[in-house]
């Protein structure tokens, strides 16, 4: 017989695993939104990372073609083949220079460039983000896409 006022000691393990079983679910999708957003901003830190990489890259070699420069960036990346590497060039117009050295001058010019690299990779992702207005490459994966620029310079005679 129970005291009065008190109840059974059954009957509150019963609540606690029925409310278990109801704010599980809740906890699991929390959990997997975080590790989401985790996943999502190293992704987004790599990728912009190699972003930079490709245009010194491109700074330090402006010989090198595009194709060579995204063979390069896929190979070093890291996230295989899920990247695809874009880059832009647009002539600037050139500069006149005029060397010193000692006592001696000469004319040159600088040949410029501006070019632009883009990458960009689809990361996948454990909850349905593109249902939810992210920007989305294809069911279960979201686009993340980083750019920069640099300028090519070379130098010449005139």
């Amino acid at each position: 017989m129970n005291p009065v006022g008190k109840r059974p000691t059954r009957c509150l393990d019963a609540q606690a695993a029925v409310e278990f079983v109801l704010v599980l679910p809740i906890l699991l999708m929390l959990m997997a939104f975080a590790v989401d957003i985790a996943n999502l901003w190293n992704s987004r830190s790599q990728i912009e990372s190699v972003t930079a990489e490709g245009a010194r890259m491109l700074s330090a070699d402006p010989t090198m073609t595009d194709v060579e420069l995204a063979d390069e960036l896929a190979a070093s990346s890291g996230l295989g083949d899920s990247i695809r590497v874009s880059v832009s060039r647009r002539n600037l117009p050139d500069k006149s220079v005029t060397l010193k050295s000692a006592g001696k001058t000469a004319e040159a010019k600088y040949t410029r460039q501006s070019a632009t690299v883009t990458v960009s990779a689809d990361v996948p992702t454990l909850m349905p983000l593109a249902d939810m207005g992210v920007d989305a490459a294809a069911s279960g994966a979201v686009r993340i896409t980083s750019t920069s620029s640099t300028i090519l310079s070379t130098l010449g005679r005139k």
